[in-house]
């Protein structure tokens, strides 16, 4: 492989991981919880506590409209995390070929950008509809117990930085 085409690589391989890394980052400072998957919320359910929702004392009905937008949006969210994979796939793919084709890896750069972006804007649009079904004293309470969490440095921000516990 010829200087240029190293450089190139390694320059298309930086920009994918700061575009990979962004969300995370962005995601390490968000105060709300909304944004897990349903499978992950039904997870972290059976152990007790899902990041302060139980804390909240919902009523039935805020219950039922949280369980049903969180689920609606399960199917969507399923579809951008595949379109995640497979540009994730593409650029890997191209990476590892015996010559490097840096528009393809633009290509696939970009549709992983957009998926990733699409997915971010799905979890704002999520989050708001969420806070929408809150009393004003419940998300008043909930940014607290999120700002409280992450101060610990608990489950999310383990989450975040690689460090499960």
């Amino acid at each position: 492989m010829s200087m240029f085409n190293l450089k190139t690589t390694f320059s298309i391989l930086a920009l994918s991981a700061g575009l990979l890394a962004a969300p995370m980052v962005a995601n390490a400072n968000d105060a709300s919880a909304i944004s897990v998957s349903p499978a992950k919320q039904h997870k972290a359910g059976a152990k007790g506590s899902h990041h302060g929702w139980k804390q909240l004392k919902l009523s039935d009905e805020q219950k039922d409209k949280i369980f049903e937008l969180r689920h609606a949006q399960a199917p969507v969210l399923r579809e951008l995390h595949k379109d995640v994979k497979a540009a994730r796939g593409e650029l890997k793919t191209l990476s590892q070929a015996d010559s490097f084709d840096e528009s393809k890896a633009k290509e696939a750069s970009d549709k992983l950008a957009r998926a990733q972006a699409d997915i971010a804007l799905n979890r704002a649009q999520q989050h708001s509809q969420l806070n929408a079904v809150l009393t004003p004293e419940q998300r008043k309470q909930l940014s607290e117990l999120h700002s409280q969490r992450g101060k610990r440095g608990g489950p999310a921000k383990a989450r975040h930085h690689g460090t499960r516990s």
